[in-house]
């Protein structure tokens, strides 16, 4: 890896985004799994996006979500990297409340954990993602943030190359197609009694 600190595989990037699109009117939240870089060349490579709740964010199920998260990433020799979140609210330029909240609770497991935040102004033409770092002490029992979350100077590349253009061309093309009606988050999979493996990306894919 090479040319900045985040980077993230194309495939990610679309898994997350259509689940934003999935519930358009509603908050979404997730993590992403990968692996850190510690060669010259030092940084976060997040390999696969896992959609994890949507609309009113339970403590307890968000709980539930990361200690079978710590399982399946054992596993496959990966770590909880970052969150992701995006607000109902299409006109909210930075992440409060719950995402920070949401983040901190991430981080207090992975303490180098990021948040990624779904930003809906940027131009259709750059990818629709802010990264912020926390600093602070973290705590899961804090009912307010406890990091402050700064947006980072390094902003997210794609993987292998990839660019910004193809990266949208085809999350385009999987809306065109209605692929956000196949996301399954962790919420969704408890609410339907759907197949356990639908949520977590190696399994569904």
């Amino acid at each position: 890896m090479s040319g900045g600190k985040y980077a993230i595989d194309v495939e990610a990037y679309e898994r997350l985004m259509l689940h934003a699109q999935r519930y358009p009117t509603q908050q979404v939240c997730g993590v992403l799994l990968g692996r850190t870089d510690t060669g010259p060349a030092a940084g976060v490579e997040l390999l696969e996006a896992v959609p994890l709740l949507h609309g009113h964010v339970l403590a307890p199920l968000l709980d539930a979500a990361l200690l079978q998260l710590e399982v399946y990433c054992a596993r496959r020799a990966l770590s909880v990297l970052a969150s992701y979140h995006a607000h109902e609210q299409l006109d909210d330029a930075k992440p409060h409340g719950v995402a920070l909240r949401i983040a901190d609770a991430v981080v207090a497991r992975s303490p180098n954990a990021c948040l990624l935040y779904i930003d809906c102004q940027k131009p259709a033409a750059q990818l629709r993602i802010q990264v912020y770092e926390g600093d602070g002490a973290s705590s899961q029992q804090q009912q307010q943030p406890a990091r402050t979350w700064r947006p980072s100077e390094h902003p997210l590349r794609l993987l292998k190359g990839v660019t910004a253009e193809e990266a949208q061309r085809r999350l385009a093309g999987a809306l065109q197609e209605r692929k956000q009606w196949a996301v399954v988050d962790f919420q969704e999979q408890l609410d339907s009694n759907a197949d356990a493996a639908e949520w977590l990306p190696s399994l569904s894919s």
